[in-house]
Formats: C-alpha cells, sequence, structure tokens
C-alpha cells in the first residue's frame, strides 16, 4: 500500500516551510550568511613560521587535514614539533596526541622549557569517540586550532582485516572533524617498508595501506633527513588540493631542539 495523500501533503508542507541549520539556501545567500559570519568569527589560518613553506602554501586552514610521512626515524616527530612552536608565536595553540614515545620523554625532545600545548593525561587507542571528545574539550578549554596524531596506526585496529577500508575510514572521520570544529589536522603516516635512496622517489603511492590517505588530504608532504648529516633535512610537498601536484622541496637545518630554513 502507499502512502497516504494527507502524509504527503503534511511532510511536503513541512518541508517547504522548514527552517534550520542544514535547510537548502540559495548559492548567493548562502555567500552572504559566510561572508557574515567571517567578519564576525576569522576562520582558522596558521603559517607555518618557515618562509618558503608559507609561500608555497600561503597557509594551513581550518578544515583542512595534513599528512605528514617520511622514513623512519627521520624528522616526522621534530618537523610537527616545529610547526606546533611555530603556530604559538602566532598565538595558536595545538593538541597533540603522540603514540610513539612515553608522554615524558616526548616533552623533552623540546628542550627544558617546551612551549605551551596541550596533551591528555593519559591516551586511549582505537577509540575515535574519545579521540573526538578531547579534541572538543581541548578547543573548549584551551581555544586549540591545531592537532597533531602521531600517528595514523595507534589509532587502528591493525589486527583485522581490511586495513586498507579502516584507514579510508578513519581518514574520512577526521576530516570531516576539521571541518565540524574549523580546525587543522596533522597526521603523522609511515611509509611503506624499503630504503630510499632520493627524495625524486618519495610520492604518495608510498604511504602505508591506502590510496584514501592522499586522497583525502588537503596536503602531503614528506620529509626526510640528507644523506650523511644530522641536522639538515629535506621537506617535499607531493599534493595540495588547492594547487595539485607540487614537488616543491623546502630545505630544513635543526638548531637546537626545532628545525628552522637553510639558507643555501
Amino acid at each position: 500500500m502507499g502512502e497516504n495523500i494527507d502524509d504527503i501533503l503534511d511532510e511536503e508542507n513541512r518541508l517547504k516551510n522548514y527552517h534550520g541549520l542544514d535547510e537548502c539556501v540559495l548559492s548567493v545567500d548562502l555567500l552572504h550568511i559566510l561572508n557574515e559570519r567571517e567578519k564576525h568569527a576569522p576562520g582558522v589560518a596558521l603559517k607555518s613560521g618557515i618562509p618558503k613553506l608559507d609561500s608555497l602554501l600561503h597557509r594551513f586552514s581550518g578544515g583542512e587535514l595534513v599528512t605528514i610521512s617520511g622514513p623512519t626515524k627521520m624528522g616526522k616527530t621534530l618537523f610537527a614539533q616545529t610547526l606546533t612552536r611555530n603556530f604559538l608565536r602566532d598565538g595558536h595553540g595545538s593538541l597533540w596526541f603522540t603514540y610513539e614515545v612515553p608522554p615524558h620523554q616526548f616533552l623533552k625532545q623540546f628542550g627544558e622549557e617546551p612551549p605551551l600545548f596541550v596533551m591528555p593525561k593519559q591516551l586511549t587507542s582505537h577509540m575515535l569517540t574519545w579521540l573526538k571528545e578531547r579534541i572538543w574539550e581541548a578547543i573548549l578549554k584551551f581555544g586549540v586550532k591545531a592537532v597533531f596524531i602521531d600517528n595514523t596506526h595507534n589509532l587502528l585496529n591493525i589486527s583485522v582485516q581490511n586495513l586498507s577500508n579502516q584507514v579510508g575510514e578513519l581518514l574520512k572521520f577526521l576530516k570531516a572533524m576539521a571541518i565540524e570544529f574549523d580546525i587543522v589536522i596533522f597526521l603523522l603516516h609511515h611509509l611503506v617498508k624499503g630504503k630510499l635512496d632520493n627524495g625524486e622517489e618519495i610520492g604518495s603511492h608510498l604511504l602505508r595501506d591506502s590510496s584514501m590517505v592522499a586522497q583525502t588530504s588537503d596536503t602531503v608532504m614528506f620529509i626526510w633527513r640528507e644523506k650523511d648529516t644530522i641536522n639538515r633535512s629535506t621537506v617535499k610537498i607531493t599534493e595540495n588540493r588547492a594547487f595539485g601536484v607540487m614537488n616543491e622541496y623546502v630545505d630544513l637545518i635543526k638548531i637546537g631542539n626545532f628545525l628552522e630554513e637553510a639558507m643555501l
């Protein structure tokens, strides 16, 4: 049996007169609403503090998911820590989820006086509802604008099958959170196993476990330490949603506990 005609007419009337946060509006009206909202609450725009990187990307904007990858122990965390310090210089706080090392060791990597940022007292793995709650909490309590997750696979149950699907669903979840909270989420992600001899070989096809990592991310960057050096690194920006395939390089040098642009 079909629906009652009176019920259909009532539903049509309700939808015609619906006014809510998710109602359908004309493009010009939506643009006006967003412009007015921007005047009163400007969107998040984070500068890396690394001149060449900022000249290439301009900024990291709220709603973006940024993937940082590279060979193991070649500077991913150090690069992210540098961004944390540099964002703070402009008054933008960060939240860290670091699964790679114990909290005390992680904090000591910043030096005797780490910059101010936020961390949970205790971490929970494989719980995306917990992750979202902590992010929301940090935004409400501390006004954080950037979230760093080190790394992807600690948020997954790698003992089950279809790991690639898990990664894809996680990336979509993180991207949706970045948009919902108007923050920038930085995800540290492993490469596939294997030795890389030079930066020309590094590209998004080497991101471990799922092509969805590159497809969902707004920016993909790789960092590695230059051969036969202990303090010089290179960042390669392979992709950016605004500019497409970039394959641009930024040379860095470690000074103290952080990275600075290397002036060649």
